[in-house]
Order: C-alpha cells, then structure tokens, then sequence
C-alpha cells in the first residue's frame, strides 16, 4: 500500500499536520493458495507497518510537537503529498478477504469496523488546527476499512498495489473515511486562534478575534472581557544581550496605538465592556498594536532583522456574572522584516514583466546569503494602490493582466506577475501592496518606469546619483561614485568596493598602514579613468558649487534643506529593502540580490525609498553594492578595555562610525544596537554646509551639518551629526584636513 494526501479542497485557515501512517489489524499469516481470511482477535497483529512524517520543516519534529510534522493546507506547494510509484514509501500486509458489507461512509460506525471486526484498516494520526472563525486545534484521528472499493468492498487481495488517496475538504470533516476528533468548545470556554501574525512595521494593527461559547442555556452571561500582554518580546531567544530589560514596555507590542515616530507609552492591559452577545455567546475583537518606529534605548515597534520573528503572548480572560473567569493566551508573532523585493524599476520603453515572490532568510546576516519564498499562514492578497491606469498584474498561472487584486490560498507561496502596461516618455510611480499571513501582515512593493525628473514637495529631484561631476548614472539602480566634499574633480567607483581589501573590513582591529598608498579606480572631471590614493584627494570647503556640477545654475547638489523636507512623517512614507532594473525578470534569492555594480547585472540594490503619499511620486537612495554607502577618510579603534592598541584606517568601506561591536556595559543599555558597527546604510553629502546656529561656526565645530544619513538597521532617516570634515590627521609623515567619501544627489533648478 502506498499513501498521498490532498488538501486543494481544504477552507482557508486549515491546518493539519501528519504524524503518521499505520496500517492496523493485519493478517498474522497466509495460506499460499487459499483466500486469506482471518476471524478471530489471534489470528491479527495489531499494528502494522507505519510511514513516519515527524520530519517536516519547521519546530523539532518530535512527540507532541506537531509543528515538526508533515504540514497541509489549501495552498499551492502544501495541498498534496506523496505518491503511488512503485520505489514510494510503502506498507505491506497479508491478505485479508472480508467480503461484502455495509456502507464504509456511516458516520460514527467505526466502533464495529464497519461491522467487520477482522478487516484490516489504515489509520492517519496528526493534528488539526482551524484558525477560521470558529477556531478550533487537538489531535485527530483519520481512519479508512481496506478493500477493492470506499463503498461496501472489504476484501483486501493478495498481489495488488493499493493506492489510497486522503482527501481533505471544507474544514477536514469531511471526506470519506473515519474521524476521531471531539473537540467541541466547553460551555463558557474562551476561543482565539493562535498563533497570529502581526506586520513587521511600526503602527501597524492585528485585530485578534475573540469568541465565548455559551453551549447550553445558561443564565451566566459575560460582564467583561480583559486582555494583558504577558510576553513582549525586544529581540529573539539567542539574541546575545536576550537576558537584559525583560520589562514588557520595551517590547513591540502595545494594546493603544501611538501612530508617532517616537514614543515611550505603552499599554499592556485593556478591559472590554461592549460586545456583541447572544444566545450562542460572546464575541468580539481585541486591537493590538506593533509600537512606533522608536521607543527608547534602542527599542523599536519595528523589526529590525530581516532573519528573526519576535514573540508576545496576549491572555484574554473572560468575566462571568457569577464572579467566575476563564482565560486563553494567544501567541503573537512579528513576523521577519522583508526586504526582497521592494521595488521594480524598467526603463521607459520596457514592459517586461517581473515575478514578485515575497523572500524571507533565516540568517542573522545582514547581506543574508540566501533567501526562501514566503509562504503564507492563510490567504493572501496583492492589490494596486497607486498607478492603477499603467500598472497591470496577474496570477502567475493566468494569461490575462490587469488591475485587479491578485489572491493566494492558505499555505500557498506569496508571488504574482507585474509590468508596466504601457511604455512611457516619462518617468511615472506605482504602489503594489500586498498582505499574507491571513491578511494581517503588510509588505509594498513600489514600482516606476522611466528617467527623468521627479516633482516631489516642490523639488524637481534626480532619479539617480552622481557618476562623475555634472553626469547622473544611467538608472536608479547604479550607487554612483563616492566624492569627498565639495571636491567634484575626482569620483572613486563602486566596483572598488568588490576588490580585494578594498572592501568592508571584517576585522576590527586589523591594521592598514600600507591602505595609506592604496590606489582607487577614479573618474576625473570629465569622465576620464584616473588612479588616486584617499589621502591625496582634498576638499573643497564652499562645497559643491563648481560649473561641472550646477552648470551655470541649472542644477544644485540637494541641500540640508532639500533632504529635511523629506523627513516629513505626514507627508512621506519610507520603504528599505532591494530594487530591480530592467536586467531582472524575477526575484534574485542568492547573495547576489544586493550586489548591482555593472550594467547588465541580474541582480538588485539595496536601498532606502521615499513615497510622498499625496502624488504617490517616490525617490530611491541606494546604500551600495556592499550595503556600506560610506568610505571614512580616518578611523580609529582604541578601546583598553578589550587590551587592544590603537589602528588607524584610511579610507576603508564602512557606513558606521563604530569600529568594533559595542562593549558590554554599554551594549546592556542600548542591545539592540550591540553590532552596529556592521550595519548597512549610506551618507549623501549636502550641496554646501549648513550652520546650526546664526554666524560661522569654528572649522572643525559640531554646529556644522555636511551630510544626510540612512540607517538600513533602525529605519534612520536623518541629518548626519557626526563631523569627519575638516579634522586634520598626520599619517606617514603627511598632514591633510580631509573628508569622508559619499554620494551625491542632484536637483533640477
């Protein structure tokens, strides 16, 4: 015998999950000419072979951990498992001919076999999970009488290959075998499914549904209903500062919404006194919230890793008017922040199409080097918010394009087909939003196509970086050349940051007296190919003002000004995650997907984007093809506490001003920012420098602001506060005042 299961025709929400595959009562003998037919308890052996699916993905697999187990649902790529080829997993079993006999479908007559109490059967444990409106979970029990037919026949013959098929449908009540399933809500029992799934971004809500059984007449009726988070989760179990702050203020969760970027309240118990309730029992929603963006001490609503979940635990606790409660706690999940994909871009005259297919990592990586398709826990949903009239999507199985929603089932992958429908002599912006995981979590997919200028809060800013003084890169996707300030003569490449010791510096301590004469691959002022160490390349102090770069006033290098209108909350959204051009038709899923340095490149970068939400116009800033959109002139670790001595660096690759991971006593205070060192993010330098306070600050004084900073890790977006501009520094023998290397972003006067 060999077993498949098919759950296409399952509800949405449902969930079962395969222990195992026994055959039961068997044959203990068999005669070689005579038909086989056993009738008496001796001549059975119990229990048969058994095909064991305890080795599925996801939690351990074991005993009472059904998470482990072979998972079904409705959904593309989970609704059927196994097949009947002759090398499939296989039971054997003697002939067993029982004849004819009533019909195998008669519900609750398995106690009697079907009333043949020396047939062989096969029996399919697992657990049942319905996360529908009526919530409901507990182990069940799927049971089928062998023969040649699933009516009346109950002869199981000798030489044959039975293949048995179970198949799912509606709420798994309902197919054509036995089950073993009482489960059925206990008078004033409090129901909620679990888990639930709540978005990755700040201010976001999940509305929990809560239901009370009233079973019988009952004179008891509900007073009050009360929620309380009772786990709040900042980080992830082997996070390597987990242990400390374990108050539930600094979680993500709220039950009040704080729709501000920075808050420090926090609601941890709410009580419900108004809901719908009738004869059949209470029922009601319970909001709650993901935090804000910043909470305190590096806490954030958001999830800032892209390869872990965060956890909280809610209990609902029911009052009665008798004075008696009943409690059920709900388990909370954050789910990974997604990154890729979250934008596509095609050039003006392209309408190719793209596959978007959500990704998610498991790894701690902040350039993960490998990703899996999303799937979702329940229905899922791509609709168009903006750009409707140039914007087409599809089903990945459809032929037809259009505007409308695009939907997924339970335990299907999150993917679908988009492309411009036209081509375009300008550039235009559209907002794809998709929702999974039951429809409670949120991921955008901006899309754009076409060059040019974009009008946004009354600039008219550049598609592009810079390439090299007065020249923007052809495409969005291009991180262009990183300048010194003010000096526009000299561009170091991006494709320096791949070469050999070129790179990020993966030791922090490591030293680099000989990087002092290392020579970067340049654009000179007009194009040309040069070759130029990082410290004989000065500054300009008036800033970026020569004729290469605004030629005659036409253009300016965006100001402190420009960048700070974009800081806006009520006017702008902001997206982080990996942008395609027109080399890629689908979702990259290696460690390539954030790497685009070359034209041609079937790969992505990765990014910060900015939606202004009244023209639906959006602008991307990359970070680089290495995610460290900074080369600092001058670092220096010194740090006695870990007993090392002093390196200086010059010119290294490194977005953040840190050297090394934070010293325990004060990565305690701040945890989650304990290897910021190492984050991803970018600096673009204003067009001139911008004075703090009235008059002109001293040189080298902090009250100057030089540039604009994007944090990929905490979702920053702000003014770079951190002065490497004007400190002079002697190495080998030379004493320059000098500046980091960043990227530059242009505006049409």
């Amino acid at each position: 015998m060999t077993v498949a299961f098919d759950a296409q025709n399952l509800n949405e929400n449902i969930y079962i999950y395969i222990e195992k595959a026994q055959l039961k009562d068997i044959p203990a003998s068999c005669p070689l000419v005579n038909p086989n037919t056993p009738m008496t308890p001796e001549a059975l052996i119990a229990d048969g072979d058994t095909i064991d699916y305890r080795r599925g993905t996801g939690g351990s697999g074991q005993d009472g951990d059904y998470r482990g187990w072979l998972r079904l649902s409705k959904g593309t790529g989970s609704n059927y498992y196994g097949n009947h080829a002759n090398d499939a997993p296989s039971l054997f079993f003697y002939e067993n001919m029982q004849g004819m006999g009533v019909d195998k479908h008669v519900y609750k007559n398995f106690e009697s076999k079907d009333n043949k109490p020396y047939g062989t059967y096969l029996e399919v444990t697992g657990y049942y999970v319905n996360n529908g409106p009526t919530p409901s979970s507990g182990r069940i029990i799927y049971r089928c009488m062998l023969g040649r037919n699933m009516t009346d026949d109950f002869n199981a013959e000798r030489n044959a290959h039975y293949k048995v098929t179970l198949k799912f449908k509606n709420d798994a009540n309902d197919p054509d075998w036995h089950i073993v399933y009482e489960n059925k809500p206990q008078d004033l029992e409090v129901q909620i499914p679990t888990p639930m799934y709540i978005s990755y971004l700040p201010n976001q809500v999940l509305d929990i549904p809560i239901s009370i059984n009233y079973n019988t007449d009952l004179s008891v009726t509900v007073t009050k209903v009360t929620a309380q988070i009772v786990t709040n989760h900042w980080g992830y179990d082997d996070h390597k500062y987990n242990g400390v702050m374990p108050d539930p203020k600094y979680g993500f969760l709220s039950l009040q919404l704080n729709n501000v970027t920075s808050s420090t309240a926090y609601l941890g118990a709410k009580d419900f006194t108004s809901f719908t309730q009738n004869s059949d029992g209470v029922s009601l929603t319970v909001p709650v919230y993901t935090r804000p963006l910043t909470i305190e001490k590096s806490f954030s609503g958001a999830n800032i890793w892209v390869g872990r979940q965060r956890y909280a635990q809610v209990m609902v606790t029911a009052t009665f008017s008798d004075g008696s409660t009943r409690s059920k706690t709900v388990d909370v999940i954050q789910v990974r922040r997604l990154i890729n994909p979250t934008g596509v871009w095609r050039s003006g005259s392209s309408q190719k199409p793209f596959r978007v297919t959500l990704q998610e990592t498991h790894s701690d990586a902040f350039f993960p080097k490998d990703y899996a398709d999303l799937v979702s826990e329940g229905p899922w949903k791509a609709t168009i918010v903006k750009g409707s009239d140039w914007v087409q999507i599809k089903s990945r199985d459809s032929q037809t394009w259009g505007n409308t929603d695009v939907v997924g089932g339970t335990g299907s992958v999150v993917d679908f087909d988009y492309r411009p429908g036209s081509t375009t002599d300008t550039p235009r912006f559209g907002l794809i939003k998709v929702t999974y995981h039951n429809n409670t979590c949120v991921h955008m997919i901006l899309v754009s196509q076409g060059m040019g200028t974009v009008a946004i809060a009354g600039n008219k800013w550049h598609m592009s970086n810079v390439k090299y003084a007065g020249v923007d890169e052809a495409t969005p996707l291009f991180e262009g050349s990183m300048f010194k300030f003010g000096t526009s003569s000299v561009a170091y490449k991006s494709l320096n940051n791949l070469k050999a010791g070129y790179g990020f510096p993966t030791h922090a301590t490591e030293a680099s007296d000989a990087n002092l004469d290392r020579k970067y691959e340049c654009y000179d002022l007009d194009g040309g190919t040069c070759e130029k160490t990082f410290r004989e390349v000065g500054i300009d102090v008036d800033g970026f003002n020569s004729i290469t770069m605004t030629e005659n006033g036409a253009y300016r290098v965006a100001s402190f000004e420009d960048w700070e209108t974009l800081t806006d909350a009520a006017a702008f959204d902001r997206y982080y995650g990996i942008l395609y051009g027109d080399e890629c038709d689908h979702t990259v899923t290696s460690t390539d997907a954030a790497a685009y340095t070359y034209d041609g490149d079937e790969k992505g970068m990765l990014g910060c984007f900015v939606y202004e939400k009244s023209s639906g116009n959006h602008l991307f800033f990359p970070m680089g093809n290495t995610g460290n959109g900074r080369r600092q002139y001058y670092d220096c670790f010194n740090d006695a506490s870990y007993g090392q001595a002093v390196h200086t660096f010059w010119g290294d690759l490194k977005y953040a001003d840190r050297t090394q991971e934070m010293h325990p006593n004060h990565a305690k205070l701040v945890p989650c920012y304990y290897n910021l060192w190492e984050s991803p993010g970018a600096v673009y330098w204003y067009g001139t420098r911008h004075s703090l306070i009235s008059g002109t600050p001293a040189a080298n004084s902090s009250d100057w602001r030089y540039g604009f900073d994007i944090n990929f890790m905490t979702y920053g977006f702000t003014s770079y506060t951190t002065n490497h501009v004007y400190e002079s520094r002697t190495l080998g023998g030379k004493t320059v005042s000098n500046s980091d290397a960043c990227f530059l972003r242009r505006i049409t006067n």
